[in-house]
């Protein structure tokens, strides 16, 4: 029972010093510049749910390929 206590408690160590010591000033994953205003685009469907007519009312349409 020691040994699996014993065992148990060095990962529990060794995951919370491996949390310690990360670079949060340098992380891993560099994020992407931001590409400034995104520009706006009608809305494909629009379903104001807190009106009392619920039908559609964005721009939409059909793609027909032959």
């Amino acid at each position: 029972m020691k040994k699996y206590i014993v065992s148990v408690a060095s990962c529990l160590f060794a995951l919370c010093m491996q949390s310690c010591f990360q670079d949060m000033d340098h992380p891993a994953f560099d994020y992407p510049e931001s590409t400034g205003e995104v520009p706006t685009t009608p809305l494909k469907m629009y379903l104001p749910f807190d009106e009392e007519d619920i039908r559609d009312k964005g721009e939409w349409g059909f793609l027909v390929a032959d």
